[in-house]
């Protein structure tokens, strides 16, 4: 089961009975093993216990992964090129028009490079890397 508001989350798994036909009170079990995973799980507990306590989500549980705006600048790259956009386009449509005038050739072509690097890690998740996204942290 998940409960949402619909930018936040936490997913409830009922392993026994349910929770729809409940009458009264539930028996909640939290189970934690391993210390690799130790604080992920006490911060989904903790989200769990203020969400029961306030009826929210409140934001301050839920920082923004920094990852996230990689992985969709990793979309919209496949997608450029999926459509036929050239590393220079992708480059204007990422960093702007006055950032690829100035870092795209030259002694310094920092935003050529990027904008490769970018297409090639798109390409590889593309091809199945995605599946690194979902593994256990």
């Amino acid at each position: 089961m998940a409960l949402t508001d619909g930018r936040r989350h936490l997913r409830l798994d009922i392993t026994d009975g349910s929770l729809i036909r409940s009458e009264g009170a539930i028996m909640l079990r939290y189970e934690m093993w391993g210390a690799k995973t130790a604080a992920r799980r006490l911060r989904t507990l903790e989200r769990f216990l203020d969400l029961v306590r306030t009826g929210r989500f409140r934001a301050p549980l839920y920082p923004i992964d920094p990852a996230i705006g990689r992985g969709l600048a990793l979309l919209r790259v496949h997608d450029a090129r999926a459509a036929g956009a050239s590393h220079h386009e992708i480059g204007e449509a990422l960093f702007g028009a006055q950032a690829v005038e100035i870092g795209w050739e030259g002694r310094s072509d920092h935003v050529r490079q990027r904008v490769r690097r970018m297409v090639k890690s798109a390409r590889a998740m593309a091809e199945g890397g995605y599946r690194l996204l979902i593994r256990s942290k």
